[in-house]
């Protein structure tokens, strides 16, 4: 009933119009073989506790290399029961999870404006359902293979709670940090906000769920990981600490970056075809407009709106401004981690248009936008799709075709997602995601430390995007001597050589065209010599 009152204005043609568009684009992004690359990393962890009972990425340590250890479990439950269809599974709760996100923010949106009596129209609540349903970000959301889909549902879920003053819903902070442990910055934004507009009590539940949700997240790492925040956390920081990356020059740079650059989470879509200007207009506009929300902090002004109208509103914007220039300032920031707050940036852009009077052609014109830049999303990850779960995934097959003792041989290379989770061997990464012995090396402080390692380990398999013979490794970051050269030559036999454009060239068939629109590294795979 309660669903039926938010679209009871539709005609059952509108309806039915709008019920095909969002399970088109669902089964579409679906089909597009999309998952992000830290999704594997996660998946060998989860599954290995499965079938194994050990939470780690590899067998023999218990590190588990994942950030969300409630979304690992969940995809090792789903890996119980659906088996060798387990990733599959995964895609499809994610999908229905983050329809849910949509539907709760559709539904807060529309009782945002029922508080002064707005009349939407079959235009309006057409232009809401297109926002928050078929919006870019969502639809990656919906495919990655992380746990962001379920983030933004509770996220959506307190988001409601704020607008029907729920303290039920707004008790579902607890989740977040659960989830992911630094996201205890949007509790922190809730807390405070219901602290400044002097509603104590509910500013005191909502600390002290979120502070619960905190302490869970750190028994589940100590548990599983043995330490009290995750361990790719603590790889990640490392990392930019040997870097020196925390520097005023460093955060200006990434900021511009990620903020106004080519990488500007606002769109919810990245691609060298779209031009920077428009990351960087885009970007702006919606900084102005989130800033522009915090004159709702002056108390006695804006009467028109009540409290759980400014929180909603403050609150979104304070989320868009502020947890993505954490990521920032702490040098530790990938695409994937500013998803939700794509997602947020097309709830706030609907709030603005909605607000506009005589708006009809502008939020036309968006939706327009909006179905055309998800398709070109679509195209983005179908083009991905194949570099993955194609080309790159061929590295893995290979090394798990000549690895002759599974048990003992090892693999040592940057990117830990699909090719040691194909290759089914134990893996160190360059990173120290997966292997914190990593940093033993890096630790050193020594330009040396990749070839330190692969010395003192003698991993049976590298994996590198240069070839080494001619004396550098991209993923080490390392210029070989003639004397280390002809070291490495002596103990590493190249094995092959993979070019993504003749990969192409070879398997793409019909589609070799589109697919070679995207481009994607060089892999070189050494196998160590058999004295």
């Amino acid at each position: 009933m309660f669903l039926y009152n938010n679209i009871k204005d539709l005609t059952f043609n509108d309806l039915l119009i709008l019920i095909i568009l969002i399970i088109t684009f669902k089964i579409l992004f679906f089909f597009s073989g999309f998952i992000q690359e830290d999704a594997f990393i996660m998946f060998r962890a989860a599954f290995n506790f499965a079938e194994y009972g050990n939470f780690s990425y590899n067998l023999d340590d218990s590190r588990s290399a994942t950030t969300s250890k409630i979304f690992g479990l969940i995809c090792s439950l789903l890996k119980v029961i659906f088996k060798e269809y387990a990733i599959y599974s995964i895609t499809i709760f994610n999908s229905i999870i983050s329809f849910l996100s949509s539907l709760v923010i559709f539904i807060s949106l529309k009782e945002l404006f029922n508080y002064n009596n707005k009349i939407f129209s079959r235009n309006d609540i057409f232009f809401l359902v297109v926002v928050t349903f078929l919006n870019p970000s969502i639809s990656i959301i919906s495919i990655a293979g992380l746990e962001f889909s379920i983030l933004v549902l509770f996220m959506s879920l307190v988001l409601f709670g704020v607008i029907k003053d729920n303290k039920v819903l707004l008790s579902l902070v607890f989740f977040i940090p659960v989830i992911r442990i630094e996201l205890i910055g949007f509790v922190l934004i809730f807390s405070f906000l219901y602290l400044y507009f002097l509603k104590w009590k509910t500013s005191l539940i909502i600390l002290i769920f979120g502070i619960f949700g905190l302490l869970f997240n750190i028994y589940l790492n100590n548990m599983f990981d043995g330490g009290l925040i995750p361990t790719t956390a603590i790889s990640k920081l490392s990392i930019s600490s040997i870097s020196n990356s925390f520097s005023l020059d460093r955060v200006i740079i990434d900021l511009n970056h990620w903020f106004f650059g080519e990488r500007s989470f606002f769109l919810g879509i990245i691609s060298k075809f779209i031009p920077k200007f428009i990351y960087t207009f885009s970007g702006i506009l919606v900084l102005i407009y989130s800033f522009y929300n915090f004159k709702y902090l002056m108390i006695n002004k804006f009467n028109n709106l009540n409290y759980k109208q400014k929180i909603f509103l403050i609150s979104i914007s304070a989320s868009i401004i502020f947890l993505p220039l954490s990521y920032v300032i702490s040098g530790v920031v990938w695409d994937w981690y500013l998803y939700p707050y794509s997602f947020l940036t097309y709830a706030l852009i609907a709030i603005f248009l909605l607000n506009l009077k005589n708006s009809y052609k502008i939020k036309n014109i968006f939706v327009i936008l909006i179905f055309t830049i998800t398709i070109f999303q679509f195209l983005v990850l179908k083009n991905i799709g194949f570099q993955e779960n194609s080309y790159r995934s061929v590295v893995g097959k290979d090394i798990f075709d000549l690895s002759k003792n599974p048990r003992e041989d090892t693999l040592f290379l940057e990117p830990a997602g699909y090719i040691p989770y194909i290759a089914k061997i134990k893996t160190f990464d360059t990173e120290g995601l997966t292997s914190q012995e990593i940093f033993k090396f890096r630790n050193k402080n020594n330009k040396r430390w990749w070839l330190d390692f692969i010395e003192e380990n003698r991993p049976t398999f590298i994996v590198d995007r240069k070839n080494i013979y001619d004396g550098f490794s991209h993923d080490g970051k390392y210029s070989l001597s003639e004397t280390e050269i002809t070291w490495f030559k002596q103990n590493y036999d190249l094995v092959k050589k993979y070019n993504y454009h003749k990969f192409v060239n070879e398997y793409s068939g019909i589609f070799k065209k589109f697919y070679l629109l995207g481009d994607h590294s060089d892999y070189f795979l050494y196998k160590k010599t058999i004295n």
